[in-house]
């Protein structure tokens, strides 16, 4: 058992920190918070986690606290702009006529 979880934990931080363009998850993502009521929670999640501060003083576990709720709203920005904006995310795939070592 102690030898599964440690294989998942190894795989799972593998890929977890590398972006992976999944198409339809991007979608899903376009879909939910284009219709009203998701532009309405988009602006919710935006105004009251995303653009606020932490109030002075602050300790450690308020800030931490407050950059996990960021990094939700963050997560769902990114696959927004993946949905409506995909060739960001779509690395050039080397042939004849690219020279890799110049691709920024």
């Amino acid at each position: 058992m102690a030898r599964t979880i440690q294989s998942f934990w190894r795989l799972w931080g593998r890929g977890k920190w590398q972006p992976i363009h999944d198409d339809r998850l991007a979608q899903a993502y376009l879909d939910t918070f284009s219709s009203l009521q998701g532009q309405r929670v988009l602006e919710h999640l935006i105004s009251n986690v995303y653009a606020t501060v932490c109030p002075e003083p602050a300790d450690a576990i308020a800030l931490a606290r407050l950059d996990g709720r960021r990094s939700v709203v963050h997560e769902i920005l990114e696959n927004l702009d993946m949905a409506e904006n995909p060739q960001k995310y779509q690395a050039p795939q080397a042939g004849p006529d690219i020279d890799v070592r110049r691709v920024a």
